[in-house]
């Protein structure tokens, strides 16, 4: 028998382990333990509701949490929680997510790296916050996204090509950000519905991309940048 120690409380689980055998990891476990991460990153303690939390109650019994029959994690929804801090690189561990949406908080920091490791992910939604680095060129991996949240941050850099691999992409919004630069031309393979970017210093160098940006139906951005606050939907 061996003592598992999660988040300061004590489970014990008994581990029937074949010869050989050193690999002790528990799915469950890992699931909480990355929960645990979020938690501790992004000032649990003052969200306004943080019910089923830090408890020994299934992790599908947590505000916000969405698991699967096998206790994956597949949904978490944090939006207008008064969620801040920063999103950890744990995060990366809940391999299952098809949806992360944590719009309309006040969530600092870069966006990790690690989120590109999420493939199951259908929609990422980190729109007003207040995140600042680059978009990172790992989510380019995201082969199952379909839509992209992003706007009124404070992201720099460029826009990474590596987005132009998003094949099931057709929403992206990058709109109220500092990211600057030429449009790549590998977003050409993008066929969006809507892409937001007014008030970012992006910029068309290539005629392709315009012909591009002609196709596309909705690039305006439904709520000003001056704005503080505002109701929005993801998906």
């Amino acid at each position: 028998m061996t003592e598992r120690r999660i988040g300061g409380g004590v489970r014990w689980i008994l581990l029937l382990l074949a010869p050989g055998c050193t690999d002790t990891t528990v799915p469950g476990d890992t699931q909480r333990a990355a929960l645990e991460a979020v938690y501790a990153s992004m000032d649990g303690d003052g969200w306004t509701v943080s019910d089923g939390w830090l408890t020994d109650a299934p992790i599908g019994e947590w505000h916000g949490v969405t698991v699967d029959a096998d206790g994956q994690v597949t949904k978490l929804d944090l939006q207008e929680n008064g969620v801040g801090g920063t999103i950890p690189e744990e995060i990366g561990e809940l391999t299952s997510l098809v949806e992360l949406i944590f719009w309309n908080n006040e969530i600092t920091g870069p966006i990790p790296a690690e989120l590109g490791g999420l493939t199951q992910l259908e929609v990422l939604d980190l729109d007003w916050n207040d995140l600042t680095g680059e978009v990172p060129a790992t989510l380019g991996s995201l082969e199952n996204l379909e839509k992209l949240y992003f706007a009124k941050n404070r992201l720099t850099g460029p826009p990474p090509p590596s987005l132009g691999r998003l094949s099931s992409l057709t929403v992206l919004h990058l709109d109220c950000n500092d990211i600057a630069g030429a449009i790549p031309v590998e977003w050409t393979a993008l066929a969006l519905a809507e892409f937001h970017w007014t008030d970012t210093g992006l910029r068309v160098d290539d005629p392709a991309v315009q012909r591009w940006l002609d196709t596309i139906p909705d690039q305006e951005s439904p709520t000003p940048c001056d704005v503080a606050d505002g109701p929005k939907g993801a998906g």
